[in-house]
C-alpha cells in the first residue's frame, strides 16, 4: 500500500510541474501584417512569429528595423537555413533576433530583448519587421 501512494506523490508533483513550466507560455493574437495570418507567441521571455517571405528579405527587414529604432548591430550571421543578429542600444538594452528558413517561403522570425525578455518591445519589433516584408 505504501507504493500506491508513494506514485500518487510523484504524480501530484509532476502535474505540479508541469502547470508551473505551462504558466510561462502565452500566446498572444495579432494578425500579420503580410497577411499570413499568423499570431505571435510569447514563451519565457522569446516573441516569435513565422511569416511568408525568404529568409535574404527577412534578414535584411531585421536589420534595417534594428537600425532605424537607435539599436547598434554588433554582430550578424546568415547561411541558407539561418540568420543571426545581436543588437545594442546605447543605454544597455539589448536584442537578439533569430531566423530560421522553415520551407521555400516561410521564416521563423524570434525576438529577444534583454536578458528576461520585453514582450512590448518584441512586439513593436516584430511588427516593424512584418511591414518591410
Amino acid at each position: 500500500m505504501q507504493s500506491v501512494s508513494r506514485r500518487a506523490s510523484g504524480a501530484g508533483v509532476l502535474a505540479a510541474g508541469l502547470l508551473w513550466i505551462g504558466s510561462g507560455c502565452e500566446t498572444m493574437g495579432a494578425v500579420s501584417s503580410s497577411g499570413s495570418g499568423d499570431s505571435y507567441s510569447y514563451v519565457m521571455g522569446d516573441m516569435y512569429t513565422t511569416e511568408q517571405t525568404r529568409l535574404p528579405r527577412a534578414f535584411e527587414a531585421a536589420r534595417t528595423v534594428l537600425e532605424s529604432s537607435g539599436y547598434r548591430v554588433g554582430s550578424m550571421s546568415r547561411d541558407d537555413e539561418k540568420g543571426q543578429l545581436s543588437a545594442q542600444r546605447s543605454e544597455g538594452q539589448t536584442v537578439q533576433v533569430a531566423l530560421e528558413r522553415r520551407g521555400l517561403d516561410q521564416v521563423r522570425i524570434q525576438v529577444r530583448v534583454g536578458v528576461v525578455g520585453d514582450r512590448a518591445e518584441s512586439k513593436r519589433i516584430l511588427d516593424e519587421i512584418r511591414l518591410r516584408l
